[in-house]
């Protein structure tokens, strides 16, 4: 059978579809990805012989990833994750809270306050019809102020938390809906006797990933799929006999089924549907730094009242320092491209660490990335335009999946998973034909 299948976007969901299809079909599978390789917003960066990556890709095992993929195993290490945050009283604690640092940074009066608003909370947000009283109701007002995750969330999506949809914190903070009343204070603020999660936390390898991505691509090139790299779609249309003809690199190739893993926005203005500006992301600036990291963590998010960063990922507590210094990444998100945004960002920074004295020395400052669609922004009372974006794109015939394609909030982990879901769809369609 000669049934061909295009797969836009050659990330988390478009590789492991990529994979899945054509390993268990005889169907003829493009990948098509924009950018010179594979991988997504999976990204590594080399400055001065340190690889850095764009965001802090923690993953834990089992790793759905090596299910369709299980010779990356290889190029993936464990390690000893610790993970901190900046208290706005400048103070530090376990991400995102612990029992003995909150008693610690706000004392025994505001600890029992704070236990009491708490069962208050259960009262008074039950409705949980914002992003405030969805978090308030798990944590209680004082809690969610003094640890900082208002902050965090604001600072996160650049809005004001009852402004930002409440899907996002159905999607974004779903952790924090596991905390049963009655576990609330073993479970968000972890144990007293500050026991280890039972998952092992895994990194991708020293070599970074470009290294995984090579072999994703190899592996994919054996089965008879063709990787489409630097691809510069341009037009998808719909023929009189129901096929796609996709326009890249000024050639037109005609295919039976597309998928879609790519931003919707994109997407839409692909079919012929207009630059749909309802649907907003947010761009990633990542700052790299070498220095002399005061605290022994792996990650530090930002829990404070000042600065644009929100998280450090400190990449030498993986991989070793490089002359006896720390390499970290900065990440700071934003919606628009605004006029000396990096050196803007990189001050704010700077003068943050220095009062916080994060660093036994200024860090020096090696280059910096920004990440177009790093996540999608989810503003509130806009479900039903999401939807109708999705609608668009599902009439037209194309299959949508991801955090991009789909305009969902999705760890690496969740998107193999709804890949390969939409995958067995997919086949099981094939296989009826």
């Amino acid at each position: 059978m000669n049934y061909k299948i295009a797969v836009l976007g050659g990330g988390v969901s478009g590789t492991v579809l990529s994979k899945e299809i054509s390993s268990r079909t005889s169907c003829i599978v493009d990948l098509y990805e924009r950018s010179k390789s594979l991988g997504g917003l999976n990204k590594s960066i080399r400055i001065e012989k340190m690889i850095f990556d764009i965001g802090p890709f923690i993953f834990w095992e089992p790793f759905e990833l090596f299910e369709t993929f299980p010779s990356l195993k290889n190029h993936f290490i464990p390690v000893d994750l610790k993970i901190m945050s900046i208290t706005p009283g400048g103070k530090y604690d376990k991400y995102p809270v612990s029992i003995l640092g909150y008693l610690k940074n706000n004392g025994i009066f505001v600890f029992v306050l704070s236990v009491v608003d708490l069962m208050f909370s259960k009262i008074k947000y039950r409705k949980k019809e914002t992003v405030s009283s969805y978090i308030k109701f798990y944590t209680g007002n004082i809690i969610y102020e003094k640890s900082g995750l208002k902050y965090y969330v604001e600072r996160f999506y650049g809005l004001k938390d009852d402004d930002i949809s409440l899907s996002f914190a159905q999607q974004r903070l779903n952790m924090i809906k596991d905390y049963s009343p009655f576990r609330y204070l073993k479970k968000i603020f972890r144990t007293i006797t500050s026991k280890k999660d039972n998952r092992s936390a895994i990194v991708r390898s020293k070599e970074g990933f470009s290294v995984v991505y090579e072999r994703i691509g190899d592996e994919l090139k054996k089965l008879g799929v063709k990787v489409r790299l630097n691809a510069d779609t341009t037009k998808i249309n719909k023929t009189e006999c129901g096929k796609f003809k996709i326009t890249a690199n000024g050639k037109e190739r005609y295919y039976d089924h597309v998928i879609s893993t790519i931003p919707i926005p994109s997407m839409i203005s692909l079919i012929g549907g207009g630059d749909d500006l309802r649907l907003r992301t947010l761009k990633l600036l990542t700052l790299f730094y070498t220095g002399d990291i005061k605290q022994n963590a792996s990650i530090i998010y930002n829990h404070t009242e000042k600065g644009m960063w929100k998280r450090i990922t400190v990449y030498s507590k993986f991989y070793g320092t490089k002359d006896n210094l720390d390499y970290l990444s900065v990440g700071i998100t934003f919606e628009k491209l605004s006029d000396n945004l990096i050196s803007k960002a990189r001050n704010d920074f700077e003068k943050h660490i220095e009062e916080l004295s994060l660093f036994n020395d200024t860090p020096v400052f090696l280059g910096s990335v920004i990440t177009d669609d790093a996540y999608p922004l989810f503003k509130k009372d806009m479900e039903d335009d999401i939807e109708e974006c999705r609608n668009k794109l599902t009439s037209f015939g194309v299959d949508i999946v991801g955090r991009q394609g789909n305009f969902e909030y999705l760890f690496t982990s969740n998107a193999a998973v709804k890949a390969k879901e939409l995958a067995e769809n997919i086949i099981r369609d094939i296989n009826k034909k």
